[in-house]
């Protein structure tokens, strides 16, 4: 292997094929542009239906939480009540007997509602945490899937190169046991290798169209345009924020700050719901157009048509039945599991934070030795060549040192992936993972 091919091992760009493929006619599809890791969780955030259906919950949430509003807020109505009295018109289904009716009602103040928006309030900002901690876990399985497929290209490639080299040298090993400078054993060795190379070539081609057509369908890419990945901006991943590291992803984590949202607005209602012998008012206006019957001229002698009618209900409960303080207790118990809830995910937190920074000190250090690996089979090699030039050595372990070469590529390409894969969950964890906002469109904009 040369200097460029090593090159080409360090920068791969996966493709689904070297061309565009042709379509019947001769037409020939455009090559899209190169798709990049951050457009790649972008389009995996849009399309992912779990994400879709944590949005909806919180949309579901905000609703409710909407519906449960304690702001006065009127409500005009308007019906028709019509019908017929005999004796004195007295009301019937809420009104007396009316061509049209049109009411105006406000509640200005109960602590029952209070509590069930404050409730809401605390549903919602569950939901909320839930569908954000839905757009991380997907945008950083797509980072993940991303660095499996520029992995899978590196040693696909690194493995045909390997099993060219190891073809040389079994053909070279033949040629030496025909002239009986080798025995039978190396024969058998070199042809295993070969056979090893081969199946290490099938396997790792095998995986990479697995890892291709995984992510296209995590990205909605579509089937007729060819897939050609950016491996370079695997390389623009931000650097972690500065400060305490813990404060920081305490901050960050969606289901912590979904919890403190709830434990809030349900410590919020069981205040509410503990106030005794607070009063509900009420306010309605009406007007109604009322008619005659045959017996109100007995009864009504002054009988107008159009009837106003304005007042203010003001209620104190005395005595409930044991229900508020129910309520009271039931929201208490719920503000107990939410906390209890919070402090075990900050505890989960802090471990895995401690763990994401050990598995990328761990596996930086394993990937510096990979990179010293490769230089030295590089080394090797050239040395081996110049001396197969001064015909000191076989061409055979020339082939030898090239299929070394490309084995340590194929270390390091998957030294690197390991690095990623630590970097890519602790980024996550620390909240700087990028594309883990919803995508503008959900629709694939190559």
């Amino acid at each position: 292997m040369n200097e460029r091919s090593t090159r080409r091992l360090a920068g791969v760009v996966l493709a689904s094929g070297l061309a565009a493929p042709a379509l019947g006619g001769g037409v020939v599809l455009e090559e899209a542009p190169p798709l990049t890791l951050r457009r790649a969780m972008e389009l995996a955030v849009g399309q992912a239906p779990e994400v879709a259906a944590a949005s909806a919950s919180e949309s579901e949430a905000a609703a409710a939480r909407r519906v449960a509003s304690s702001v006065p807020r009127p409500e005009l109505w308007a019906s028709t009540g019509p019908g017929y009295a005999a004796g004195v018109p007295g009301p019937l289904l809420g009104g007396l007997p009316a061509i049209a009716r049109v009411e105006l009602r406000a509640s200005l103040f109960d602590p029952a509602r209070r509590a069930g928006e404050e409730e809401a309030r605390a549903r919602l900002a569950r939901a909320g945490g839930a569908a954000a901690s839905a757009r991380v876990g997907v945008a950083r399985a797509a980072g993940e899937l991303f660095s499996r497929c520029v992995l899978d290209a590196s040693l696909a490639e690194a493995a045909a190169v390997r099993l060219s080299a190891l073809e040389r040298a079994r053909v070279r090993t033949e040629a030496l046991a025909q002239e009986g400078r080798v025995t039978g054993v190396d024969v058998g060795r070199a042809r295993l290798a070969e056979a090893e190379a081969r199946q290490d070539l099938a396997e790792a081609r095998a995986s990479r169209e697995l890892d291709e057509a995984a992510l296209r369908a995590r990205v909605g890419w579509p089937a007729d345009r060819p897939l050609v990945l950016d491996a370079t901006s695997l390389g623009e991943l931000p650097e972690e924020p500065g400060g305490d590291p813990l404060t920081a992803a305490r901050a960050a984590d969606p289901e912590v700050q979904g919890l403190a949202g709830a434990a809030s607005g349900l410590e919020k209602a069981a205040r509410w719901q503990g106030r005794r012998f607070v009063p509900v008012v009420e306010a309605a206006a009406q007007y109604a157009r009322l008619y005659k019957t045959s017996d109100w001229d007995l009864y009504y002698p002054t009988f107008q048509p159009d009837n106003w009618a304005v007042g203010a209900s003001i209620s104190i409960p005395l005595w409930t039945a044991g229900r508020v303080a129910a309520q009271e207790a039931g929201t208490r118990a719920s503000l107990e599991r939410v906390n209890a809830e919070r402090r075990a995910r900050e505890r989960d937190l802090e471990d895995a934070l401690r763990r994401a920074g050990e598995a990328v000190s761990r596996t930086a250090a394993r990937r510096e030795l990979a990179a010293q690996r490769e230089s030295l089979a590089a080394e090797a090699l050239r040395i081996s060549r110049a001396l197969a030039a001064e015909g000191r050595i076989d061409v055979a372990e020339v082939a030898a040192r090239e299929a070394e070469l490309a084995a340590a590529g194929q270390g390091r390409a998957g030294a690197d992936h390991e690095w990623r894969l630590a970097r890519l969950e602790r980024l996550a964890l620390l909240g700087a993972l990028p594309g883990r906002e919803p995508a503008p469109s959900s629709g694939v904009t190559p």
